[in-house]
């Protein structure tokens, strides 16, 4: 693979070519964001404008909740996570050396629990708020990038 080869910045100069502006958005120190910028300006992509769709058979539709009735289903799911064996699955995972700092690592739950399992000391329901705060981040950044699209219909459940 090239950027194996060259280098992050070999890559971003030649995304820098086909497409200045999304170059200047992407920085070198996150390879897979800029591997992926430049899949989609070799491929001469558009990135569609916010107030349209990007393609006329496509109906984007965002299913949305009262923030608390997320909150508890959150809860709810971390309960579960836990209570269903997270923190053996990466015992596991480790011993079988899994590298923590692989993508594998990087669903919600594995990278935390890890970090946890390395303090040793820490209670259960520490992780566990670890857990509840970084899901919830993640449910407001998937909100957040929704809002961005003029042409996505909000459905309130």
């Amino acid at each position: 693979m090239r950027y194996h080869e060259e280098g992050a910045l070999a890559l971003w100069h030649d995304l820098r070519a086909l497409d200045p502006m999304r170059a200047s958005q992407v920085s070198t120190e996150n390879p897979r964001r800029l591997i992926r910028a430049l899949d989609v300006a070799i491929q001469g992509k558009m990135n569609p404008s916010k107030s349209e769709s990007p393609r006329s058979d496509i109906h984007v539709m965002v299913m949305d909740q009262n923030r608390e009735v997320i909150h508890q289903r959150i809860h709810t799911r971390v309960k579960a996570m836990l209570s269903s064996g997270l923190v053996d699955e990466v015992k596991q995972l480790l011993l079988n050396g899994v590298n923590p700092a692989g993508a594998s690592f990087q669903a919600i739950g594995y990278k935390e629990t890890a970090h946890w399992l390395d303090a040793k000391i820490r209670p259960l329901s520490e992780l566990e708020a670890i857990l509840l705060t970084k899901t919830r981040q993640f449910a407001k950044r998937q909100q957040t990038w929704f809002r961005q699209f003029d042409f996505a219909e909000w459905i309130i459940l």
